[in-house]
């Protein structure tokens, strides 16, 4: 019996029927038979984090309609993993957990900041960037993101590693798993199936609810 809904947010250049071809459906009903996975269907490109996380927010409204007292696991592949931080902000008492594939942490210009002032535990949001959806992610993150449990896996040679390694700081309590591999598809499979083998965020429960 289905308990457990993953909702998977592709990334740039993607779509939602990526995550079957790769075989992300076969790998969860032999590792985690209760869950099932549900492509989100936004569109990344544009780079509108609003747009992103308000056409989002429909689609957990409809899917919470359509299977009261299932968790919810929201995720993502890079800027779609990046879309589902963002929503966890906005909408944390929706989400039950966040797997987070080679998330994008942000322009460099944002990254760099925050490294500059020494880390996420010295960085603090200034009145210039208060305005900023980038600047405000990491402050939540960095405040404890509401012991929000979060899978956070991506590869030693992705492109944006660096950045991920600020995530993983900024939110220690985090399971993390880097791998050897890149920024595509082959390395997100095997985190992917590294997800699915440890079936986190599987007790307590905490059942959707209506957002407002």
């Amino acid at each position: 019996m289905t308990d457990t809904l993953i909702v998977m947010a592709p990334g740039a250049l993607m779509s939602p029927q990526d995550f079957a071809a790769a075989g992300f459906d076969t790998d969860l009903a032999l590792h985690w038979p209760q869950a099932a996975l549900i492509p989100a269907s936004i569109d990344v490109n544009q780079l509108d984090v609003d747009a992103c996380v308000a056409t989002l927010h429909d689609q957990v409204l409809a899917i919470a309609a359509a299977h009261p007292g299932h968790r919810l696991v929201l995720g993502g592949i890079s800027l779609g993993a990046a879309v589902s931080l963002q929503y966890a902000r906005r909408y944390p008492a929706q989400v039950h957990g966040l797997c987070l594939l080679a998330p994008y942490p942000g322009s460099r210009i944002t990254t760099q900041a925050i490294r500059a002032a020494g880390g996420p535990g010295r960085w603090r949001l200034s009145e210039a960037q208060a305005h900023d959806a980038e600047f405000l992610l990491w402050q939540w993150m960095i405040a404890g993101h509401g012991e929000l449990p979060l899978y956070l896996g991506y590869g030693e040679n992705d492109r944006f590693a660096d950045g991920q390694g600020l995530m993983v700081e900024a939110m220690p309590g985090a399971i993390r798993h880097v791998i050897a591999g890149d920024h595509d598809w082959p390395t997100w499979q095997c985190l992917w199936q590294d997800f699915v083998a440890r079936r986190p965020f599987v007790a307590p429960a905490t059942t959707l609810r209506k957002a407002h």
